[in-house]
């Protein structure tokens, strides 16, 4: 009697014990809301384009019947658009810290002002930016958090940032000179078994996209500890959601066109539910019952100061056309258009060069017919690279221009706008074997001659894999934007004249 008595108030004690243990594990709903590629359109919301001010007032919206609410971007913020170019991203992080992000992944178009002014808007962000794979000396220094922990209602979270591998091709070599990213997997592997025991929320800004070497699903796969993966970076298309094993990935796609909202359920320190959707701008969500909160309207008012103080720079014009530019991102990445024959046209009689060469994922936007404006070109030529001439063998231009179709007819931000020669080609055939002729003024060229070639530094210094045009440097010029705005006021609509003939020809 007396053992089994023992044995009850054993039992009983345990019970109370892990009950207890129970109730200081935390319950709670995070609700997170994420944003991606962005790329400078946030600034200047339209019927297009969500603003952060819509971004700000929905979170403070959602903060009216739950604190434990986290806003955070996956990369690719600083750069893409007008406004961002004439201060290299200021104003972006300014306004950003005015909306109350959390934490901000690091994408490859964070580099394009250079890794000097990435570093700079570092220190002026008031929230973090992380990635645990950017690093640089030799693997040695690592400039940016590996990861941001934050608590919220006793939840701890752990914020883990990721940058894509192909920034090392996909950014000017200049801007990373010195700057290493390594494998995704890698490096997280290591980082998850060290941060998981303290936190009870792994959260990963992956800037990668689902054409990479490794994808936001191969990390989901082999990490599975990994709780939610934003997914970023320009190249994917796809706004989704989707579960892969125990991890939910989210997309937002690009452009600030949507945002996407996840919320994650945990039970005494154990997540039960994971669920999300992505909000496009006309969702009901987003009205945030019509009505501005107070971070809101400081954002606002930071946007309309921001808005005036670049409106007479971006609006002056330059000169009006009767026809469309075509610079959609569908058509210039696999296919030649008015517009990046005038830009080549412009790189040609700007540099002297007999040939000249433009990648078609640095052309942003297209121009509509009526008067253009400095800020539309900014918008078309946003990296402010520079331009350079070298000297080319007939040989290695037709293996550039096998390059630039080794993709066809899939998107393709390699794929080559040309002046001054033309080439006819078979997509039919192997990959490696496509280009058929190539011709000067209906003349062949000759394999073994050199030739002058007008390109980008990007280019010049093997971006987007073009190894072949890592050649010695003849000549330096201005920036793209500079030289095509100089282009156009000079000659006028002169510059109009052939662009819309046909400079490449497919073979039946």
């Amino acid at each position: 009697m007396k053992k089994t008595f023992l044995l009850i108030l054993t039992l009983l004690f345990f019970s109370l014990f892990l009950t207890n243990c129970n109730n200081k594990k935390p319950t709670a709903t995070i609700d997170l809301i994420s944003t991606s590629d962005l790329r400078g359109f946030a600034l200047t919301p339209s019927e297009e384009h969500i603003g952060y001010t819509q971004i700000a007032n929905y979170v403070e919206f959602l903060k009216e019947n739950n604190e434990a609410v986290l806003l955070v971007d996956a990369g690719d913020y600083i750069q893409g658009s007008a406004i961002t170019n004439l201060n290299k991203g200021s104003q972006v992080i300014e306004v950003m810290n005015v909306a109350g992000y959390d934490a901000a992944g690091i994408g490859h178009h964070e580099f394009d002002f250079g890794s000097a002014q990435l570093l700079s808007l570092k220190k002026k962000a008031s929230f973090p930016l992380v990635s645990a794979n950017t690093r640089r000396n030799q693997g040695k220094e690592s400039p940016f958090l590996s990861y941001h922990s934050t608590t919220l209602q006793n939840v701890r979270v752990a914020i883990i940032g990721i940058t894509t591998p192909e920034t090392a091709w996909k950014t000017a070599a200049p801007n990373i000179l010195g700057w290493e990213f390594f494998d995704p997997i890698e490096v997280l592997e290591p980082l998850i078994k060290q941060i998981k025991p303290n936190h009870d929320i792994i959260i990963l800004l992956a800037h990668i996209d689902e054409e990479e070497k490794v994808t936001a699903v191969d990390i989901a796969r082999k990490i599975p500890e990994i709780n939610v993966i934003i997914s970023g970076a320009e190249e994917m298309l796809q706004v989704k959601e989707r579960t892969v094993g125990k991890t939910f990935i989210i997309s937002s796609g690009r452009d600030a066109q949507a945002l996407a909202h996840t919320s994650i359920h945990i039970e005494h320190g154990v997540i039960t539910q994971i669920n999300g959707q992505v909000l496009h701008m006309t969702a009901e969500e987003l009205h945030a019952g019509y009505k501005l909160r107070p971070r809101a309207l400081k954002v606002q008012e930071l946007l309309q100061r921001i808005s005036l103080e670049n409106n007479d720079m971006l609006n002056q014009v330059i000169m009006e056309i009767n026809q469309n530019l075509e610079g959609s991102r569908d058509i210039v990445r696999r296919e030649e258009t008015n517009l990046g024959h005038l830009i080549t046209d412009a790189f040609r009689v700007e540099s002297g060069a007999q040939l000249a060469i433009m990648n078609g994922g640095g052309i942003r936007n297209s121009i509509p017919s009526g008067d253009v404006t400095f800020g539309q070109i900014l918008g078309v030529l946003p990296f402010e690279d520079t331009l350079v001439s070298v000297s080319i063998t007939g040989s290695a231009l037709k293996e550039a221009l096998e390059h630039s179709l080794r993709l066809y007819p899939e998107e393709n931000g390699a794929f080559l706008h040309i002046s001054g020669f033309t080439y006819t080609y078979d997509p039919r055939a192997e990959v490696g074997e496509r280009i058929h002729s190539i011709s000067i003024n209906n003349e062949p060229i000759d394999m073994n001659a050199e030739y002058t070639l007008a390109l980008l530094s990007f280019l010049a210094h093997g971006g987007d894999g073009y190894d072949m045009l890592k050649l010695p440097i003849l000549g330096e010029y201005s920036t793209d934007s500079d030289i095509l705005i100089q282009y156009i006021q000079d000659q006028g609509n002169n510059t109009l004249n052939n662009i819309e003939d046909s400079r490449t020809f497919l073979i039946n």
